[in-house]
């Protein structure tokens, strides 16, 4: 059959299925301008394609043929994601309020679509919005569709708990519903986040479920997957014979089982890691760039990311450290410009409105139910007692109406009160500061434009060590001791060197925080030793800053003494002034901030104390101390 031809048949089943939904005369001239616009993409896999289209023709069933259309547009993604997004678009509004759980089923795979450029901000309110009218109606299978898919949302947002509930619930449905498609699917992203986690043994026994389903049904495409992940897991548990032999079964398996022969960029990606850290740093180099050439074209952010970084420690590696340096700074520049358009706090509030509303809701259908029964319980009353019983009974009635709709209120502001506390915790920890970031790389840029590559790679190292743990500790509220001191001390070591050594630290510790596991809160100590360095200690004439942190256990709090003996905050105000310098550093009232928030969830006293040190009438440097609560 020639591509004419093959076209011709696409456009005649599209127009079936089209003319299929109700409401559609509206939009019929606006939708064919992008259906024939997409039609060469739909001749590149005509036979697979036009035989969903065609069973979703003939299907009967409403609910059966949306889902085989949106197959069909799924698979269309795999081609291009910006028409098959032009054609979910057209689709929702094409159904009108005739056909709702076709508009919201279509609003969610839409929203899924939104991960694969990293936009899990924009994506979590298209699902809850989606989410919320498919309750309305009562869509089950929808309903499980769209929780499977706030999973994968949330868990890019390190809220693996809450992206765990929401995968258990979408797998529950689907068992009840018997759809093992869908569950297959439920329980792989449930190994995925697992992995993620760094528990491979966990994460492979959910994927050979998955696995074992889609064996079943000779899902070759998705069989690739199973084994992909099935060989990352294992590279995570450094077994790496049976990472290999999964790994190139998954590039086997979709170059001879699958129509397209293609193989996916994230897996190239899993396989060049695993070339990496065996030391075939050719081979892994050619499988990263084909991973990043694959992930580029379709425009995965998520994986440009992961493949940068991995480009980044191959070059370094090799000792190619310009071009680490490079592949390093392009992939922070990226991850930047991600989170700039994620914003957490947000999320976190957007979540928290809308379990409120859902508790509210279910508070308000559980008194509605207990007044109901007690409304029949009267009924039987009122013939018995008469008119004096029923004005008593009337009144009781409003008493505990009034009664429950002022505990269900304090109920209600006592959770807000709480969640706005946690967003308020989220949204105040402490960052690392971009001037810092870009500072960081500059110097590394120096040590290489100087040809000191040793210098270099243990400062991008280093670099790279302390921005992996404020990345991995940053959505917690409380962290390890040693956490935080090896963050300190990464953060202290990379100021020393960037100035030239003209400061020296020391951190000293009690004896009894060593022996035994504590947890602080995270990063509020950094922005302290921030100002020490940045406005005491640089500003010395000389080379003999010394920088003093002491941690002592006293009650049921820490004590942290930050002491420096750089020229004091009067100083360095005019030094400031003199050169001109007008922002206000918002770094101790953000810590106060949080101080205060923290006093209130835990009851403990907690304070930050700022001492100007002198000898005799000279300023001498500053000493803060911090007293924080522990786990």
């Amino acid at each position: 059959m020639s591509v004419y031809k093959l076209k011709m048949v696409n456009y005649k089943l599209v127009k079936a299925i089209f003319d299929e939904i109700p409401n559609f005369t509206a939009m019929r001239t606006y939708t064919w301008i992008g259906l024939l616009l997409f039609l060469p993409f739909c001749s590149l896999r005509a036979g697979t394609l036009d035989s969903l289209l065609q069973v979703s023709i003939n299907e009967k069933n409403p609910e059966l043929k949306c889902d085989y259309y949106l197959k069909y547009i799924n698979k269309l993604s795999g081609l291009s994601r910006d028409s098959a997004v032009k054609m979910l678009v057209r689709y929702e509004d094409s159904c009108g309020t005739q056909f709702d759980f076709g508009r919201y089923r279509a609003q969610s795979l839409r929203a899924y679509y939104l991960c694969f450029e990293s936009k899990y901000e924009a994506s979590l309110r298209l699902l809850h919005e989606a989410l919320a009218k498919q309750k309305a109606i009562q869509d089950a299978s929808g309903i499980a569709q769209t929780m499977n898919r706030m999973g994968i949302a949330n868990n890019k947002f390190g809220r693996f708990d809450l992206a765990m509930r929401y995968l258990a619930l979408a797998r529950a449905e689907f068992i009840r519903l018997k759809d093992t498609t869908r569950l297959d699917m439920v329980l792989n992203n449930m190994g995925v986040f697992l992995h993620e986690q760094r528990k491979p043994t966990e994460a492979i026994e959910y994927y050979r479920q998955s696995l074992a389903i889609r064996t079943a049904k000779k899902d070759y495409y998705w069989m690739g997957y199973s084994y992909f992940n099935i060989g990352s897991s294992y590279v995570n548990a450094e077994k790496m014979d049976s990472a290999k032999y999964y790994l190139e079964l998954a590039i086997t398996t979709f170059e001879t089982q699958t129509p397209t022969g293609k193989v996916p960029p994230m897996v190239y990606l899993g396989l060049g890691q695993l070339y990496g850290q065996t030391g075939k740093l050719a081979e892994g180099f050619t499988a990263i760039q084909k991973g990043l050439a694959g992930a580029e074209a379709t425009g995965q952010t998520e994986l440009i990311l992961e493949g940068k970084l991995l480009l980044s420690n191959i070059y370094a590696e090799q000792h190619k450290y310009e071009q680490a340096f490079q592949a390093q700074r392009e992939y922070l520049e990226l991850k930047l410009s991600v989170d700039s358009s994620n914003n957490a706090q947000a999320v976190a509030e957007m979540e928290a409105k809308y379990q409120l509303t859902e508790q509210a809701l279910q508070i308000e259908q559980l008194s509605s139910q207990k007044l109901d029964a007690e409304n029949k319980a009267q009924q039987l009353t009122l013939y018995t007692i008469g008119a004096v019983s029923i004005l008593i009974l009337f009144g009781a009635v409003i008493g505990l109406v009034w009664l429950r709709r002022n505990q269900r209120e304090k109920i209600e502001r006592s959770l807000l009160n709480a969640r706005i506390a946690e967003a308020k915790m989220f949204a105040l920890r402490a960052q690392m500061n971009p001037h810092f970031i870009f500072n960081c790389i500059n110097t590394a840029q120096h040590f290489v434009m100087n040809n000191q590559q040793q210098q270099a790679y243990e400062y991008l190292s280093d670099f790279a060590k302390l921005l992996r743990l404020v990345m991995e500790n940053s959505a917690k509220t409380f962290i390890p001791l040693e956490d935080e001191l090896q963050q300190l001390k990464l953060y202290m070591e990379l100021e020393a060197i960037r100035f030239n050594n003209k400061f020296q630290y020391t951190l000293k510790m009690d004896s009894e925080l060593g022996n035994g596991v504590y947890e602080i809160p995270g990063m509020l100590i950094q922005p302290i030793i921030e100002n020490a360095i940045g406005h005491g200690l640089i500003n010395r004439n000389d080379d003999k800053g010394t920088l003093l942190l002491q941690f002592k256990l006293e009650g049921e709090t820490i004590v942290c003494e930050i002491t420096d003996n750089g020229v004091g905050r009067e100083r360095a105000a005019h030094i400031k002034a003199g050169k001109n310098i007008h922002y206000r550093s918002a770094a101790i009232p953000n810590i106060q901030e949080r101080l205060d928030v923290l006093q209130k969830e835990t009851g403990v006293n907690v304070s930050l104390t700022i001492t100007d040190l002198t000898e005799g009438n000279e300023a001498a440097g500053t000493k803060v101390v911090l007293v924080i609560p522990y786990h």
